[in-house]
Order: structure tokens, then sequence, then C-alpha cells
């Protein structure tokens, strides 16, 4: 899953999570929602480095911390990270990419996600003309805004 304009990383995080991709990219040119999602993601990936390993073997992976390091001792958390964590039935990478949606990466994708609320119609164009010609046969995209 590819979401161009990710914010702080919601949405990817949730179709990787929550529902089943084996990864999943988001981008974004905000450097302040970029760093925010970054850091949510690393205190996931510090956290998920503390657990045991889980029967499946899955860890999250991340490229770059919205909860401080004290919340780790609370124990109800503990127990959410361990339960969800042992929900996932295969490795996955999760990561965000400080960039221009323009620019991305789209030649591997098999899912794209635009929340086009924000984006002025001449990069919609452009987007739109590069997903035609660069996306792989069967790649699904939603585009929302």
């Amino acid at each position: 899953v590819v979401d161009l304009g990710a914010g702080i990383g919601k949405v990817v995080s949730a179709a990787v999570l929550l529902y089943g991709a084996s990864q999943g990219v988001g981008v974004e040119l905000s450097p302040s929602r970029f760093k925010e999602g970054c850091d949510a993601l690393s205190t996931l990936a510090r956290w998920s480095e503390r657990l045991p390993a889980s029967n499946s073997g899955s860890t999250i992976i991340s490229s770059n911390d919205i909860f401080a390091d004290s919340a780790w001792e609370d124990a109800s958390m503990r127990h959410a990270i361990v339960a969800f964590r042992s929900t996932l039935s295969s490795p996955v990478k999760l990561e965000l990419r400080k960039g221009d949606v323009a620019e991305a990466k789209l030649s591997e994708a098999t899912r794209v996600i635009v929340f086009a609320t924000c984006f002025p119609a001449h990069v919609m164009s452009l987007l739109q003309r590069r997903m035609a010609s660069e996306l792989p046969v069967g790649a699904r995209v939603l585009i929302a805004g």
C-alpha cells in the first residue's frame, strides 16, 4: 500500500496493522506531519522490540514518539501491545518517507490511497497520469476528496 499525502501515517498504518497489508509506505511533504508520524512509528517499533517474539515471528519495521517511554510501564498498555502483536500473521513493514507525492515510487504498488482534499488540480492530474502509466496491471487506487 502506498499512501500519497500520508500526513502522520494513520491510514497506511491501519492498512498494514489492521487490514492485512504486508507492507505500507506513506509519503508526506510536510515536515511537522512527517516528524509526528515517524515519532509514533518509532515508539511502536521500540515497544515491539521489547516484546517476546510472537508465535508467528512478526515484527514491525519503522523508518524512524507520541507516547513517552513511561507509558510502557502501564501494564494495560503492555498487555494491549502483546495482544496486538500476536494477531499479526506474518512480518510486516511500515514506513514513512518525507517527499513530494509527485515523485513517489509507484511501480511496485498494488494499492494506492490518495486523500486529495489538499492537492491542487494540476497535482491530481499529474498523479493520475503517473498512476495510469506506472502502476502494475491489477493495482487498485482509492482517491477521495
